[in-house]
């Protein structure tokens, strides 16, 4: 692999990881928009939900 394949690469990565934490992000604020209007148990379900996709990603 030349230089330039491999900086190509790290910038994906980069960008990759990037799109991750977004999403998190972006999980955590529809959680916290959710959890003002559902009954309890839909909020703990959720936020079970989020964890195992959470393990499931690592």
């Amino acid at each position: 692999m030349s230089e330039q394949d491999i900086a190509r690469l790290q910038e994906q990565i980069k960008t990759l990881f990037g799109d991750v934490n977004e999403l998190k992000e972006n999980v955590k604020e529809i959680k916290q928009q959710l959890a003002n209007r559902l009954p309890l148990w839909a909020t703990m379900l959720i936020s079970a939900l989020t964890g195992v996709i959470g393990w499931l990603i690592r």
